[in-house]
């Protein structure tokens, strides 16, 4: 067969006009990938920055308007979280239930065998592993991504650090200036979260307790509040005090002395590596910047779970992701429903 009949195995990958999406479609070319850039539109377009990428990399593109999916599936969804006193993770579920299954469309419309991002992980035989560069691994926001999809991906940001990263798209003159990374959620640009919900929501008052059920203050609205907040109570106490219960139902919001928490319920598990018993020990991570904590963990039927973990954790917040981890190997997550003092009440 010649060279020119050899067939390249076909990936599309996600450009969201960034450094790492950017750099890992031109290492997937060069590991002899037929690359497809696709720009998913969900907040606002960078398709001009998106093209001049591509074009230099050489590979072409297509662009996907989502906004309105977008709005209904990930922005309700926040929203939602917030009104029933809960804290979202909007990224994880953008993943899972957005993002990952648009590129998926594109890879069956053009044959392709794979989809990728740029996200920091290391990817082998269907299984997700955390990134060699702890410090930027990003398994957490991919551990409600449903395993058929986990299957088709490729990950090959997942053995460098963002150093190296940034250093293959200066050498290639991929942006005259290196933009910089946003750490805010993606559609909260030009405002503040607390402004965000006053205008979806709006205020809403409520007394504030104490750790015995006293009224010690009021509160604009549990929505604008998380578990284990200390700052902006506007009470005084004369000792330190953190938010460790949020009632939506009765618009109450507790404080204590303490937001460290020995067990939590997590729900709605999504398993990427089925476990083999109900009972085991697994390391679980409670949000992104959260060291992964060993755990005993009993399953309630077959994506719901009772957590304990061996020392008490500062804030199990409901609504964020519980990743549970076997070392390095992502089993899979679901979502924190609420977290439980040693006494572990129901």
């Amino acid at each position: 067969m010649r060279s020119s009949e050899i067939r390249h195995p076909k990936v599309v990958i996600g450009l969201s006009g960034g450094v790492d999406s950017a750099v890992a479609a031109w290492l997937l070319k060069n590991q002899g990938f037929e690359v497809i850039g696709v720009h998913l539109i969900f907040v606002e377009s960078k398709q001009d920055m998106v093209e001049h990428v591509a074009q230099l990399i050489g590979i072409q593109t297509v662009t996907v308007e989502a906004r309105d999916e977008f709005r209904r599936l990930i922005i309700y969804y926040f929203v939602n979280e917030y009104r029933h006193g809960r804290t979202p993770n909007p990224c994880a579920l953008c993943n899972a239930r957005l993002k990952l299954l648009k590129l998926n469309e594109i890879a069956v419309r053009f044959s392709a065998q794979f989809i990728a991002t740029g996200h920091y992980v290391r990817i082998k035989s269907g299984r997700i592993f955390r990134a060699i560069d702890k410090s930027k691994d990003q398994s957490y926001f991919l551990a409600l991504v449903p395993k058929d999809l986990v299957a088709k991906m490729v990950a090959p940001l997942g053995e460098l650090t963002k150093a190296q990263v940034i250093e293959i798209a200066k050498r290639h003159g991929f942006f005259g200036e290196v933009p910089k990374e946003s750490q805010d959620v993606c559609f909260l640009k030009g405002t503040t979260l607390e402004e965000f919900l006053r205008m979806h929501i709006g205020d809403r008052e409520g007394q504030i307790l104490d750790e015995d059920g006293r009224p010690i203050g009021v509160h604009k609205g549990v929505h604008y509040y998380t578990l284990g907040q200390r700052r902006g109570l506007g009470v005084a106490l004369g000792q330190r005090a953190y938010i460790v219960k949020l009632d939506p139902e009765k618009n109450i919001v507790r404080l204590g002395r303490d937001a460290h928490f020995k067990a939590m319920r997590v729900k709605d598990i999504n398993w990427i590596v089925e476990p083999r018993r109900t009972r085991f020990h697994a390391l679980v991570k409670i949000r992104q910047l959260h060291r992964p904590a060993p755990a005993h963990v009993e399953l309630e039927g077959s994506n719901n779970a009772f957590v304990v973990f061996d020392e008490p954790q500062w804030a199990p917040t409901p609504g964020q992701i519980a990743a549970f981890y076997e070392q390095d190997l992502l089993l899979g997550g679901g979502f924190i429903e609420k977290p439980l003092h040693p006494s572990f009440e129901t």
